[in-house]
Parts: structure tokens; sequence; C-alpha cells
């Protein structure tokens, strides 16, 4: 028999024809089927450890670079709160816009609008 039924086409019945086909190898057939085998599977083990070892690190990596931005961001609103308040103070002491936005780097529209 060349080819099964369709009927017997489940993962049992194959696994039955393919051993049944091992089973007609001689032992040199045997051998050579085996070591193909082996390095079938060794190729699918390298290429999975592959895969997994540059999703790790492609991870990290992406994970250290989203902290670092945080981390920019984070100061850049933190300067800009500080910047704010101390405007803030300079306007009730009755400074003028133009010494405020010279001092905090603020615009002045920014100034007029405290």
């Amino acid at each position: 028999m060349k080819q099964f039924p369709s009927l017997l086409r489940t993962s049992v019945f194959e696994n039955l024809f393919h051993l049944a086909e091992y089973s007609k190898l001689n032992k040199e057939e045997k051998k050579m089927y085996d070591a193909s085998l082996k390095a079938r599977w060794d190729n699918q083990n390298v290429m999975d450890y592959a895969v997994e070892q540059g999703l790790e690190q492609g991870l990290q990596q992406g994970l250290q670079q989203g902290l670092e931005k945080g981390l920019q961001q984070g100061r850049a609103e933190g300067q800009h709160e500080k910047a704010v308040e101390i405007a803030l103070q300079m306007k009730k002491e009755g400074l003028p816009p133009t010494t405020i936005a010279k001092f905090t780097g603020l615009k002045i529209e920014e100034i007029e609008l405290l």
C-alpha cells in the first residue's frame, strides 16, 4: 500500500504507518534514518534556543529603553513644574514676564496665563 486511506489519516494511524515503514528498513538504512532524524531535532533545538534568546534579549533591551525614556520624560516634567513654581513666586513679587521668562525658560504666553 503506497498511501493510506483518508479515513485513517489521524496521528495515531500516521504514526503506525511510519513505524511500519521504519521496520522495513535494513540496519544501514535505519542508522542513516536515525542520524537524519537526530540532525533535524538538533537543528530545531538550536533554532528554538536562538529564538528564545533573541526574544529575551529584545525584551530586556526594550524594557531598558522604555525605562530610560520614562526617566527622561519624568525629569523634563519635574523641571517644567519647578520652573512654573518659580515663575509664580517671581510673578507674585511683581517681576515683568520678560525677566521671568529669561530666568525660568518658560514662554511669556505661559507666564501670563499663571
